[in-house]
């Protein structure tokens, strides 16, 4: 019962993202920015987002 609960209230939640609310978050940012960093070699200093 419990397993279906929560299915159904992560259903519920997955209807209200929008991309908006996905990528355009700092934690997005932050998330890209780390990639970056990683893909340099840690010589990335700055990383800039375009929309």
């Amino acid at each position: 019962m419990k397993k279906a609960l929560y299915r159904k209230r992560i259903c519920a939640e997955k209807e209200k993202l929008t991309p908006e609310k996905v990528f355009h978050t700092p934690q997005y940012r932050d998330l890209l920015t780390s990639i970056g960093h990683e893909i340099t070699g840690g010589k990335l200093t700055t990383l800039r987002v375009i929309r």
